[in-house]
């Protein structure tokens, strides 16, 4: 069986050597092969369809509605993506993404070599996984969340709900004191500014008191020993 470089493959189906090597790396060329760094594609393989325009729509939609629930909805794609495609898209650890695959929280599918590739549905998910760690929430509260929404039982809604409802109640109350921390900040600004009084540097110690005790009543914090 005779090959082509990415280069040749590419002018012989008006793209780019880049495009080429992308339909590789995602397993979508028939019979291709690396050899080293460099992909070789069978002479009499066709090009594969354009996924921007052969494509199922597929997405998911995350909605807040008024109970505070989360709305999937699920089409399928043909779009794959490689583990350093996804890692570098995201801006995440290839290591990251291994351990979210070996922990179950998201599993991507297998090809015929046994490398990971990742669909639309996956990027979306790990983009949302992603959010709810930056908010707080660990990755065995994120799996559930993913897991019972998916079932749709009406007791794993209840147990998400829980889960989101005290994650909400959590980020209202860091809200309000991260607003006081900004008034805080902008008073002793102005007091930097100005020649202030003696009573407005106690006030500013009141402030300071609050604030900490408030740190230490909701755990903002862990505390150094």
């Amino acid at each position: 069986m005779e090959y082509l470089t990415v280069k040749e493959a590419g002018g012989k189906w008006g793209i780019t050597a880049r495009m080429v090597n992308h339909y590789c790396a995602a397993g979508r060329i028939t019979g291709a092969i690396k050899k080293g760094n460099l992909w070789l594609v069978p002479d009499d393989t066709e090009k594969p369809l354009d996924g921007r325009y052969k494509r199922k729509q597929k997405h998911l939609d995350i909605e807040a509605g008024s109970n505070d629930t989360i709305t999937y909805k699920e089409n399928v794609s043909t779009e794959k993506y490689s583990i350093s495609q996804i890692a570098q898209i995201l801006s995440l650890s290839k290591d990251t993404l291994r351990y979210y695959d070996k922990i179950g929280l998201l599993t991507p599918t297998r090809g015929e070599n046994n490398y990971r590739f990742y669909t639309n549905m996956d990027l979306l998910l790990l983009q949302y996984i992603e959010v709810m760690k930056f908010v707080g929430l660990s990755l065995s509260q994120i799996g559930l969340i993913l897991r019972d929404t998916f079932e749709k039982t009406e007791d794993d809604k209840k147990n998400t709900l829980e889960i989101l409802k005290d994650k909400s109640t959590d980020l209202k109350r860091k809200i309000l004191f991260y607003q006081e921390v900004e008034q805080l900040i902008a008073q002793t600004a102005q007091a930097l500014s100005i020649m202030s009084c003696p009573a407005d540097m106690e006030r500013l110690d009141d402030m300071i008191k609050v604030l900490y005790a408030n740190m230490i009543a909701n755990s903002y914090f862990e505390k150094e020993v």
